[in-house]
Protein backbone atom coordinates (compact mmCIF):
# COMPACT_ATOMS: atom_id res chain seq x y z
CA UNK A 1 0.00 0.00 0.00
CA UNK A 2 1.24 3.80 -0.74
CA UNK A 3 2.48 5.64 1.70
CA UNK A 4 0.19 7.98 3.63
CA UNK A 5 -3.10 7.49 5.69
CA UNK A 6 -5.47 5.34 3.73
CA UNK A 7 -9.12 5.45 5.47
CA UNK A 8 -12.10 3.26 5.00
CA UNK A 9 -15.62 4.22 6.52
CA UNK A 10 -18.95 2.43 7.82
CA UNK A 11 -21.92 3.48 6.08
CA UNK A 12 -25.45 3.89 7.57
CA UNK A 13 -27.81 5.04 9.77
CA UNK A 14 -28.01 5.33 12.92
CA UNK A 15 -24.25 4.23 13.77
CA UNK A 16 -23.91 4.88 17.12
CA UNK A 17 -24.37 1.15 18.16
CA UNK A 18 -21.31 -0.02 15.79
CA UNK A 19 -17.95 -2.20 17.13
CA UNK A 20 -16.75 -1.99 13.88
CA UNK A 21 -13.91 1.02 14.09
CA UNK A 22 -12.80 -1.08 17.43
CA UNK A 23 -11.53 -4.14 16.03
CA UNK A 24 -11.11 -2.88 12.01
CA UNK A 25 -8.79 -0.09 13.66
CA UNK A 26 -7.06 -2.85 15.87
CA UNK A 27 -6.62 -4.86 12.44
CA UNK A 28 -4.70 -2.08 10.56
CA UNK A 29 -2.49 -1.32 13.96
CA UNK A 30 -1.26 -5.37 14.38
CA UNK A 31 -0.75 -5.44 10.15
CA UNK A 32 1.12 -2.40 10.64
CA UNK A 33 -1.30 -0.71 7.52
CA UNK A 34 -1.26 3.15 8.22
CA UNK A 35 -5.43 3.18 7.61
CA UNK A 36 -7.78 4.63 9.91
CA UNK A 37 -11.71 3.20 9.94
CA UNK A 38 -14.35 5.45 10.70
CA UNK A 39 -18.34 6.07 10.61
CA UNK A 40 -19.97 8.05 7.90
CA UNK A 41 -23.55 8.37 9.96
CA UNK A 42 -25.81 9.17 6.32
CA UNK A 43 -29.15 10.76 5.99
CA UNK A 44 -30.41 10.03 2.51
CA UNK A 45 -29.90 12.85 0.56
CA UNK A 46 -25.92 13.06 1.15
CA UNK A 47 -25.55 9.28 0.09
CA UNK A 48 -24.83 9.60 -3.46
CA UNK A 49 -22.00 12.17 -2.64
CA UNK A 50 -20.81 10.19 0.51
CA UNK A 51 -20.35 6.91 -2.14
CA UNK A 52 -18.78 9.52 -4.56
CA UNK A 53 -16.29 10.65 -2.13
CA UNK A 54 -14.97 7.01 -1.78
CA UNK A 55 -13.34 7.31 -5.22
CA UNK A 56 -10.37 9.19 -3.44
CA UNK A 57 -6.65 8.49 -3.30
CA UNK A 58 -6.71 7.88 0.00
CA UNK A 59 -9.85 6.04 0.02
CA UNK A 60 -9.87 1.93 0.98
CA UNK A 61 -13.22 2.02 0.67
CA UNK A 62 -16.24 1.31 2.75
CA UNK A 63 -18.74 -0.88 4.66
CA UNK A 64 -22.16 -0.44 4.34
CA UNK A 65 -25.04 -1.04 6.64
CA UNK A 66 -28.92 -0.70 7.05
CA UNK A 67 -30.55 1.27 5.65
CA UNK A 68 -28.26 1.35 2.81
CA UNK A 69 -27.48 -1.92 1.46
CA UNK A 70 -29.98 -1.77 -1.34
CA UNK A 71 -29.36 1.93 -1.57
CA UNK A 72 -25.99 2.17 -3.03
CA UNK A 73 -25.83 -0.24 -5.73
CA UNK A 74 -26.98 2.97 -8.42
CA UNK A 75 -23.87 4.58 -7.44
CA UNK A 76 -21.43 2.36 -7.98
CA UNK A 77 -19.32 1.00 -11.40
CA UNK A 78 -19.33 -2.91 -10.88
CA UNK A 79 -20.55 -5.52 -8.48
CA UNK A 80 -19.44 -9.13 -7.95
CA UNK A 81 -21.52 -11.71 -8.85
CA UNK A 82 -22.79 -12.77 -5.35
CA UNK A 83 -23.75 -8.91 -5.04
CA UNK A 84 -25.69 -8.65 -8.01
CA UNK A 85 -27.52 -11.95 -7.24
CA UNK A 86 -28.75 -10.72 -4.24
CA UNK A 87 -29.45 -7.27 -5.41
CA UNK A 88 -27.75 -5.84 -1.66
CA UNK A 89 -23.72 -5.02 -1.21
CA UNK A 90 -22.41 -4.40 1.73
CA UNK A 91 -18.56 -3.91 1.22
CA UNK A 92 -17.29 -1.25 -1.50
CA UNK A 93 -13.71 -1.28 -2.50
CA UNK A 94 -11.97 1.82 -4.18
CA UNK A 95 -9.93 0.20 -6.66
CA UNK A 96 -8.19 3.55 -8.17
CA UNK A 97 -11.48 5.36 -8.70
CA UNK A 98 -13.38 2.63 -9.53
CA UNK A 99 -15.75 1.59 -7.23
CA UNK A 100 -16.39 -2.25 -6.63
CA UNK A 101 -19.40 -3.47 -4.72
CA UNK A 102 -19.28 -6.76 -3.02
CA UNK A 103 -21.61 -8.85 -0.34
CA UNK A 104 -19.77 -11.00 2.41
CA UNK A 105 -22.74 -11.07 4.67
CA UNK A 106 -23.30 -14.51 2.59
CA UNK A 107 -19.53 -15.81 3.82
CA UNK A 108 -19.69 -14.12 7.04
CA UNK A 109 -22.85 -15.75 8.20
CA UNK A 110 -21.99 -19.03 7.09
CA UNK A 111 -17.95 -18.81 8.43
CA UNK A 112 -20.03 -18.21 11.79
CA UNK A 113 -22.37 -20.91 11.46
CA UNK A 114 -19.58 -23.20 11.04
CA UNK A 115 -17.37 -22.32 13.97
CA UNK A 116 -20.22 -22.34 16.40
CA UNK A 117 -21.27 -25.94 14.77
CA UNK A 118 -24.82 -25.22 13.59
CA UNK A 119 -25.69 -27.83 10.98
CA UNK A 120 -28.04 -26.45 8.66
CA UNK A 121 -27.51 -29.63 5.56
CA UNK A 122 -31.26 -30.80 4.98
CA UNK A 123 -32.88 -29.03 8.31
CA UNK A 124 -35.83 -26.17 8.05
CA UNK A 125 -34.72 -22.64 9.09
CA UNK A 126 -37.15 -19.75 9.80
CA UNK A 127 -36.01 -16.45 8.45
CA UNK A 128 -37.58 -13.11 9.54
CA UNK A 129 -37.25 -10.22 7.56
CA UNK A 130 -36.63 -9.63 3.85
CA UNK A 131 -33.95 -6.66 3.85
CA UNK A 132 -30.21 -6.56 2.46
CA UNK A 133 -29.30 -8.98 5.77
CA UNK A 134 -32.25 -11.25 4.90
CA UNK A 135 -30.79 -12.00 1.43
CA UNK A 136 -27.51 -12.37 2.24
CA UNK A 137 -28.54 -14.85 4.91
CA UNK A 138 -30.65 -16.94 2.31
CA UNK A 139 -27.78 -16.83 0.13
CA UNK A 140 -25.80 -18.50 2.77
CA UNK A 141 -28.64 -21.14 3.69
CA UNK A 142 -29.06 -22.35 0.70
CA UNK A 143 -25.10 -22.03 -0.33
CA UNK A 144 -25.08 -24.51 2.65
CA UNK A 145 -28.05 -26.89 2.05
CA UNK A 146 -30.50 -26.01 4.19
CA UNK A 147 -33.97 -26.32 3.09
CA UNK A 148 -37.00 -26.04 3.88
CA UNK A 149 -36.43 -22.03 4.49
CA UNK A 150 -39.37 -20.08 5.72
CA UNK A 151 -39.15 -16.42 4.99
CA UNK A 152 -41.43 -14.56 7.19
CA UNK A 153 -42.29 -10.56 7.29
CA UNK A 154 -45.01 -8.12 7.53
CA UNK A 155 -44.96 -7.36 4.07
CA UNK A 156 -45.18 -10.96 2.26
CA UNK A 157 -44.78 -9.20 -1.07
CA UNK A 158 -41.12 -8.46 -0.13
CA UNK A 159 -40.64 -11.96 1.17
CA UNK A 160 -42.33 -13.60 -1.62
CA UNK A 161 -39.57 -12.04 -4.04
CA UNK A 162 -36.92 -13.10 -2.11
CA UNK A 163 -38.61 -16.61 -1.87
CA UNK A 164 -38.74 -16.11 -6.04
CA UNK A 165 -35.09 -17.13 -5.92
CA UNK A 166 -34.91 -20.10 -4.26
CA UNK A 167 -37.30 -22.39 -5.82
CA UNK A 168 -38.29 -25.89 -4.25
CA UNK A 169 -36.37 -24.16 -1.13
CA UNK A 170 -37.90 -21.51 0.30
CA UNK A 171 -41.32 -20.05 0.49
CA UNK A 172 -42.98 -16.90 1.88
CA UNK A 173 -45.49 -16.43 5.13
CA UNK A 174 -46.84 -13.60 6.95
CA UNK A 175 -46.81 -13.90 10.99
CA UNK A 176 -48.99 -15.18 12.89
CA UNK A 177 -50.01 -18.05 10.40
CA UNK A 178 -50.15 -21.71 10.24
CA UNK A 179 -47.70 -22.29 8.29
CA UNK A 180 -45.59 -20.21 10.24
CA UNK A 181 -46.74 -22.21 13.12
CA UNK A 182 -45.90 -25.82 11.51
CA UNK A 183 -42.48 -24.57 10.48
CA UNK A 184 -41.57 -23.89 14.07
CA UNK A 185 -42.28 -26.43 15.63
CA UNK A 186 -39.54 -28.12 12.52
CA UNK A 187 -36.86 -25.72 12.05
CA UNK A 188 -33.15 -26.28 13.57
CA UNK A 189 -32.70 -22.82 13.41
CA UNK A 190 -34.56 -19.18 13.51
CA UNK A 191 -33.01 -16.29 12.29
CA UNK A 192 -33.30 -12.96 12.84
CA UNK A 193 -32.32 -10.66 9.83
CA UNK A 194 -34.57 -7.63 11.01
CA UNK A 195 -33.57 -4.48 13.18
CA UNK A 196 -36.15 -5.20 15.88
CA UNK A 197 -33.95 -5.44 18.76
CA UNK A 198 -31.42 -3.19 17.88
CA UNK A 199 -32.80 -0.19 20.53
CA UNK A 200 -35.09 -1.23 22.91
CA UNK A 201 -36.53 -4.45 23.99
CA UNK A 202 -38.94 -5.63 21.19
CA UNK A 203 -38.82 -8.29 19.85
CA UNK A 204 -39.48 -9.61 16.19
CA UNK A 205 -41.43 -12.24 16.88
CA UNK A 206 -44.41 -12.86 19.46
CA UNK A 207 -43.03 -14.47 22.50
CA UNK A 208 -45.38 -17.40 22.56
CA UNK A 209 -44.71 -18.04 19.38
CA UNK A 210 -41.36 -19.64 20.17
CA UNK A 211 -42.97 -22.58 22.25
CA UNK A 212 -43.26 -23.86 18.91
CA UNK A 213 -39.66 -24.24 18.47
CA UNK A 214 -38.06 -27.69 19.31
CA UNK A 215 -35.69 -27.76 22.60
CA UNK A 216 -32.84 -28.57 20.18
CA UNK A 217 -33.23 -25.82 17.71
CA UNK A 218 -31.01 -22.35 18.10
CA UNK A 219 -32.02 -18.79 17.69
CA UNK A 220 -29.50 -16.13 16.00
CA UNK A 221 -29.70 -12.78 16.12
CA UNK A 222 -27.53 -10.84 13.67
CA UNK A 223 -27.70 -8.12 16.21
CA UNK A 224 -24.58 -8.31 18.08
CA UNK A 225 -25.72 -7.62 21.40
CA UNK A 226 -28.19 -9.54 23.72
CA UNK A 227 -31.44 -8.44 22.96
CA UNK A 228 -35.06 -9.19 24.01
CA UNK A 229 -35.34 -12.00 21.12
CA UNK A 230 -31.72 -13.65 22.77
CA UNK A 231 -33.00 -13.30 26.51
CA UNK A 232 -36.33 -15.09 25.34
CA UNK A 233 -34.73 -17.86 24.22
CA UNK A 234 -32.28 -18.68 26.49
CA UNK A 235 -35.11 -18.49 29.60
CA UNK A 236 -37.20 -20.48 27.39
CA UNK A 237 -34.06 -22.97 27.53
CA UNK A 238 -33.18 -22.68 23.38
CA UNK A 239 -29.63 -21.91 21.94
CA UNK A 240 -29.30 -18.37 21.81
CA UNK A 241 -26.32 -16.62 19.78
CA UNK A 242 -25.72 -12.86 18.76
CA UNK A 243 -24.23 -12.20 15.56
CA UNK A 244 -20.69 -11.26 17.03
CA UNK A 245 -19.24 -13.76 14.88
CA UNK A 246 -21.21 -13.08 11.86
CA UNK A 247 -20.01 -9.31 12.14
CA UNK A 248 -16.10 -10.36 12.21
CA UNK A 249 -16.01 -12.50 9.40
CA UNK A 250 -17.96 -10.90 7.10
CA UNK A 251 -15.32 -7.62 8.46
CA UNK A 252 -12.32 -9.45 7.91
CA UNK A 253 -13.27 -10.69 4.33
CA UNK A 254 -13.85 -6.70 3.91
CA UNK A 255 -10.29 -6.15 5.41
CA UNK A 256 -8.72 -8.59 3.32
CA UNK A 257 -10.68 -6.91 0.08
CA UNK A 258 -9.68 -3.27 0.59
CA UNK A 259 -5.94 -4.18 1.72
CA UNK A 260 -5.08 -7.61 -0.06
CA UNK A 261 -3.53 -9.34 2.71
CA UNK A 262 -5.20 -12.43 5.52
CA UNK A 263 -6.98 -10.71 8.15
CA UNK A 264 -5.89 -11.01 11.81
CA UNK A 265 -8.74 -13.12 12.86
CA UNK A 266 -7.57 -13.52 16.20
CA UNK A 267 -6.89 -9.70 17.04
CA UNK A 268 -10.06 -8.59 15.32
CA UNK A 269 -12.11 -11.10 17.69
CA UNK A 270 -9.93 -10.19 20.86
CA UNK A 271 -10.44 -6.21 20.58
CA UNK A 272 -14.22 -6.62 19.45
CA UNK A 273 -14.96 -8.94 22.53
CA UNK A 274 -13.14 -6.41 24.85
CA UNK A 275 -15.48 -3.50 23.42
CA UNK A 276 -18.48 -4.83 24.17
CA UNK A 277 -18.27 -6.07 27.35
CA UNK A 278 -16.77 -2.53 28.29
CA UNK A 279 -19.96 -1.31 26.95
Amino acid sequence: MSAGLKRAVLIGHPLGHSLSPVFQNAAFRAAGIAAEYGLADVLPDDLAAVVASLRADDMLGANVTVPYKQEVIPFLDDLSDDARALGAVNTIVNRAGHLHGLNTDVPGFAADLREQEIRVDGACVVVLGAGGAARGVMAALSGMGAGPIVIVNRTVERAAVIAARYPGIAEATEMPGALLSERLSTAALLVNATSVGLHGDDIPIPEEMLAHLSPSAAVYDLIYHPTALLRTATARGLRALDGLGMLIHQGALAWEAWTEQAAPLGVMWEAARAARAAR
